[in-house]
């Protein structure tokens, strides 16, 4: 994957989104839903999984859908219309998949629910009514870029404990944790994952034998990303190219000091999201460090990336930026 500023195909697949043309604008509620029922029939990719499939898939579609409206402190659904155009992220269009999902269920005379967990968004619900200071308005503005495309972003945000982001603001030391530390079920389920596995439509996985390491964040500003990962506060960093700069120049720092720890390179990029039962073969190691499962989508991550250049162990890498107060800010009670 390359690190373009408008990357709107997925790692494997560069295209951009599918446009069907018709006559005359349709209905979101009535037509469309129709017209994909009519085209689920000519490709059943559903038709093998189970019904403890389709219910965690129906689960994680429905996730992605409801977004934290600003105004009523409630969970909605939400979709992009823009001047009477649907738009989707390219090869994840949510909405339609929740119509296949429950459509193949329908033809099973089996209904999918929309959601095994209501009670997390009922919690954070409750969670964020406590939180007023984290509304800003201000850095919402590019979110609906990234509801329908990948790019670069330039502002990134990090959302986790107060006492965290304090410090990285003010000493500039990274934490970047190896791709197998996330595998752990200790974990909150917005972090939990298998880094170095990519799963694809024909039922495999790839998946990497060495680790990388991994720094977080995020490409829009969002409230839930308070509750999901159980965060006080969020570092938003306004340049995030000066940022980039600064961690390669740490990184030179960090060979120099550790001849036999010497980081081969890093990678920056938006994080591409995949739905596996679409996934077509992943070809380079690049692509697993990028992809993630479409269950994470509303995270819209930006990931930083360090690859060593020989084999090491499971360990944290810390890297030193210098104070971040020039080009970032801390948002918090």
């Amino acid at each position: 994957m390359k690190d373009h500023d408008d990357a709107r195909g997925s790692a494997s697949n560069p295209g951009a989104q599918e446009i069907h043309r018709f006559p005359k604008p349709l209905s979101l509620n009535t037509e469309m839903p129709q017209f994909w029922r009519r085209e689920y029939l000519n490709n059943r990719y559903l038709t093998t999984k189970s019904v403890d499939y389709l219910e965690n898939r129906m689960s994680d579609i429905f996730d992605n859908i409801m977004v934290l409206d600003w105004d009523t402190w409630k969970y909605k659904p939400s979709v992009t219309i823009d001047e009477g155009i649907y738009y989707s992220l390219p090869h994840l269009d949510f909405l339609r998949m929740m119509i296949e999902v429950a459509y193949e269920g329908e033809l099973r005379g089996k209904e999918i629910a929309k959601a095994n967990n209501k009670r997390k968004l009922i919690d954070a619900e409750k969670t964020l009514i406590d939180q007023m200071w984290a509304i800003r308005p201000e850095f919402r503005t590019s979110n609906k870029v990234f509801s329908t495309a990948y790019r670069n972003p330039e502002t990134i945000f990090r959302f986790s404990a107060k006492e965290f982001n304090s410090s990285l603001l003010h000493s500039g030391k990274l934490r970047f944790s190896p791709s197998l530390a996330y595998a752990d079920g200790a974990l909150l389920p917005a972090q939990f994952d298998n880094e170095n596995q990519v799963h694809v439509s024909n039922g495999g996985y790839y998946e990497l034998d060495s680790e990388f390491w991994v720094c977080s964040f995020s490409c829009v500003y969002e409230l839930r990303m308070y509750a999901e990962f159980n965060a006080d506060s969020c570092l938003v960093i306004r340049d995030a190219s000066e940022f980039k700069r600064r961690v390669v120049q740490s990184i030179y720092k960090h060979n120099s000091d550790n001849e036999n720890d010497v980081i081969a390179r890093a990678v920056f990029s938006p994080v591409v999201y995949y739905d596996p039962c679409k996934l077509a073969d992943v070809e380079t190691a690049n692509e697993i460090h990028f992809l993630k499962h479409f269950r994470y989508a509303y995270q819209r991550e930006f990931r930083a990336t360090l690859i060593p250049k020989t084999t090491r162990p499971s360990t944290p890498v810390f890297l030193n930026l210098g104070p971040l107060t020039d080009i970032a800010e801390l948002v918090s009670a």
